[in-house]
């Protein structure tokens, strides 16, 4: 249309133009010859004319809006985008950033927090960075004895921190702390001193469990047998032939309670031996071959009692011997390789005597073990391997003396362990893991030097453990369930040092416990039957406490 109308226009002018010509004598341009060249000035149309009057005209040049940049140091915290904001306008709303253990307190123009600025709303007028401002968040542990607050602090969050001591006085002497839970009950989460705690979001309340103290501890194949301080019996484990003494032949995972007044425990493969404490013997569990000694071959679920006035007594695969108060040493059981010691491979169902002026008694899978008065320690039994330590494999069927100046003996299922006088440790027989701790795995007929300085000895199926003078506990041997309690399944021929402060272990078939300074049991290694008493039935590797 506008062009249509330019036309118009420029029509209505030329015809004005045109009129006035008519009217004023102006000069004609002379004629063009005939051959004369037409120009391009001298060829533009009325058209070309109109044309170049609407064409269009320069316009001045748009000028583009400033925009100045937004950046956010958060300092540590999660990343926040950039913006590019136009000159007065406002930043677009972010959300706070987050940083572990702190809380964020806004945004400010210098790094040291002293220059806050509010963004909402802001104009921006120039270029601009921002710093977040934090806070750190910290969280209280409190520790707690019978419900009174014992010690309050507050730690970052994020931080560790060591777990306390729990030694303090106790208000009943007869219980120790055993450790710290975040439920007063013991229910949740348990913290051992000296482990390590992370500070998370939460508050953290440690209530002592307050616990009677493990006098002394018994493992065999599949059980293991607990005497507290209070001289109650405990067991755990496999069932199956009522070992456990609960009248049932159920296994348990967790540690039941027995009886009262027990003094002493022994755990066979499938039975067990109890001494209470006025010297009366009691038996139960598995008894094929006699070895409870009640005259019968009847397995039993509860405890029976033996004989009394008895001082000791060792629970072998399937025989047991007795040690009484007149220093007796009594046999019964499975004597298929002569490991009573009476001369015959006749099974006894009832309690025979072997000899007198004996001190100490060990039972293993098929020998047996003991130390008279003088010191002199005697051997019975099977000896494929050398656990007689006589310097052959002749199985015996009557005691042999095979060395001197002993004060504690220990039957493993196929090897034997002596301390002698001066502290030395010995072992002999079979070694095919490294059991006898020698560095080797040859089996040895006779007695060789293990350690020095030791003073509680115990022997497994396949690995043996020792505590020396200082009260630190080593370990050798197989190590195909843990049992050796160093973290690794692989077998070891050179003690390995795993703990301190140690007053009573107990080797086992393929696992392991002891007792520390506390009264405190520590178990670790195979737990099929729930032998190690943590509640479950997976292994160990590491000690894990179990009360």
């Amino acid at each position: 249309m506008k062009r249509i109308a330019a036309v118009f226009l420029v029509i209505i002018l030329i015809g004005a133009v045109g009129g006035c010509a008519k009217k004023t004598e102006a000069q004609t341009p002379p004629p063009l010859a005939p051959d004369a060249p037409v120009t391009s000035d001298e060829t533009t149309t009325q058209e070309d004319m109109i044309e170049e009057s609407v064409a269009p005209q320069p316009t001045a040049t748009e000028i583009p809006p400033v925009k100045y940049t937004l950046n956010f140091d958060t300092q540590g915290g999660s990343a926040v985008v950039s913006q590019e904001i136009t000159k007065g306008g406002n930043p677009a709303p972010i959300a706070d950033p987050e940083r572990k253990g702190f809380a964020f307190n806004g945004w400010h123009k210098t790094p040291d927090g002293y220059a806050p600025i509010q963004l909402l709303g802001h104009k921006m007028d120039a270029n601009l960075v921002v710093y977040a401002h934090w806070e750190e968040v910290k969280r209280t542990v409190s520790y707690y004895l019978d419900g009174a607050l014992l010690s309050k602090t507050e730690i970052p969050v994020g931080a560790s921190i060591i777990i306390e001591e729990c030694d303090m006085d106790m208000p009943n002497t007869d219980t120790v702390c055993m450790g710290w839970n975040t439920a007063p009950d013991g229910s949740q989460r348990m913290y051992m001193p000296n482990e390590i705690l992370v500070i998370g979001d939460e508050d953290v309340e440690l209530h002592a469990q307050l616990r009677v103290p493990v006098e002394m501890v018994s493992a065999s194949a599949f059980h293991t047998a607990i005497v507290l301080r209070d001289n109650s019996l405990w067991m755990t484990g496999s069932n199956s032939s009522g070992q456990l003494g609960d009248a049932t032949r159920s296994s348990k995972s967790l540690p039941v309670f027995i009886m009262n007044n027990i003094a002493k425990v022994s755990s066979g493969a499938s039975h067990s031996l109890m001494i209470d404490t006025s010297g009366t013997l009691w038996a139960v569990g598995n008894n094929q071959n006699g070895q409870l000694g009640d005259n019968s071959r009847s397995n039993k679920t509860e405890a029976v009692k033996i004989m009394e006035q008895v001082t000791d007594a060792s629970a072998g695969s399937s025989h047991s011997l007795i040690l009484s108060s007149d220093a007796t040493l009594y046999a019964m059981g499975n004597n298929e390789d002569g490991q009573l010691g009476d001369g015959s491979t006749t099974d006894r169902q009832k309690p025979v005597k072997v000899t007198d002026n004996v001190v100490a008694i060990s039972a293993g899978d098929y020998h047996s073990v003991f130390i008279k008065s003088d010191g002199s320690v005697w051997t019975m039994g099977w000896n494929e391997y050398g656990q007689l330590g006589n310097g052959n494999t002749n199985s015996q069927n009557r005691p042999i003396k095979i060395m001197d100046n002993a004060v504690a003996v220990e039957a493993g299922s196929n090897h034997t362990l002596v301390i002698a006088k001066d502290g030395s440790l010995w072992a002999f027989g079979q070694n095919n893991n490294g059991q006898l701790g020698d560095g080797s795995y040859q089996d040895q007929v006779s007695p060789v030097l293990v350690a020095d300085n030791v003073k509680i000895i115990s022997g497994g199926a396949t690995h043996s453990m020792f505590v020396d003078s200082n009260g630190d506990l080593y370990t050798v041997g197989s190590n195909s369930s843990g049992q050796l309690g160093n973290g690794t399944t692989q077998n070891s021929t050179e003690p390995i040092r795993i703990a301190n402060s140690i007053t009573s272990i107990s080797a086992a078939n393929e696992y392991s416990l002891y007792v520390d300074s506390l009264g405190r049991l520590w178990a670790f290694g195979k737990n099929e039957y729930g032998q190690l008493g943590d509640g479950t039935t997976s292994k160990r590797t590491t000690p894990t406490m179990i009360r």
